[in-house]
């Protein structure tokens, strides 16, 4: 029985602390690298250099303050508007997000489309709310992943509502509780 009782104080000792350092330092480096990968690659202004100030200021005002996924090759196909649009229902509740197709946006020539040589075969940028390009990807299924995974290291946190008790409601309407 002795032990036993040593074994145990042992494993909540040392074991277990160990463990949830493990647990929480992975997490943490997961969390570091991904900011790293979503890092202000560069302004979409410059991006899109060559683009009249007009078609940029359509652009700007479709896009500044929200997060957006925006769709830079032509008209999505069939399945990749099923993609954005299971993105659409995963994040579109949430406050300052959007998805933008460039072309309903605006009417940017293909010579400045192809001004994203940096990012080769990339079909879908994720920019910021204040337009700047986070990242580039294409439909594949690995940069469909990285998308959502940056798309959820980007998105602020949802404030939760504020959970209140019967006794402070009755208080908040001015009746005695």
């Amino acid at each position: 029985m002795r032990y036993l009782v040593a074994a145990v104080v042992v494993v909540m000792i040392f074991v277990l602390p160990a463990g949830s350092w493990y647990y929480l330092s992975s997490g943490y480096n997961y969390r570091v690298e991904l900011q790293e990968e979503v890092k202000v690659k560069e302004p979409l202004q410059d991006l899109f250099y060559g683009l009249s100030e007009d078609e940029f200021a359509k652009i700007k005002s479709a896009c500044n303050g929200r997060f957006t996924v925006l769709h830079v090759a032509g008209h999505p196909s069939n399945s990749e508007q099923e993609l954005l649009d299971r993105l659409e229902d995963k994040y579109g509740g949430r406050e300052g997000f959007q998805i933008k197709v460039l072309d309903e946006l605006a009417d940017v020539p293909n010579a400045v489309k192809s001004n994203l040589k940096k990012y080769p075969k990339a079909r879908i940028l994720l920019l910021d709310d204040e337009v700047n390009l986070r990242n580039a990807y294409t439909y594949s299924t690995e940069d469909i992943k990285k998308l959502i995974e940056h798309s959820a290291a980007i998105l602020p946190i949802p404030k939760k509502q504020k959970v209140y008790l019967k006794r402070d409601l009755e208080k908040a309407d001015g009746s005695d509780g």
